[in-house]
């Protein structure tokens, strides 16, 4: 399943933010609802703007509360789960501005 599909069977409303060469994935995420694993293979910034959410990097969970910003390193695969509902981004340097494409682009192996 790729990430589209689990957002939206999780009930994660997506909204997408350009800038030049940057991208910034909205996400509104329901209390219990989760973020499966997935990979980049580049760091990353993300930002909880409200709530409170568990993420686990490699296995290794840890409680973050809002307003905190994480760096997510290439390779390290991440799950997040909303503890409340959560208002998330995760911010990318990509130059795709399709919002059908672009998490084609941002998914990686490592």
């Amino acid at each position: 399943m790729d990430i589209r599909e689990q957002l939206d069977q999780a009930g994660i409303e997506v909204i997408h933010h350009w800038a030049t060469g940057l991208y910034s994935k909205e996400m509104r995420i329901p209390a219990g609802a989760m973020v499966g694993k997935h990979v980049h293979d580049y760091d990353h910034f993300s930002f909880l703007l409200s709530g409170s959410v568990s993420v686990s990097v490699d296995g290794e969970a840890s409680i973050h509360n809002a307003p905190s910003l994480l760096v997510i390193e290439a390779g390290k695969e991440h799950v997040i789960r909303a503890l409340t509902d959560v208002v998330w981004h995760c911010t990318h340097a990509t130059t795709e501005s399709d919002p059908d494409k672009v998490d084609d682009v941002l998914k990686g192996e490592a």
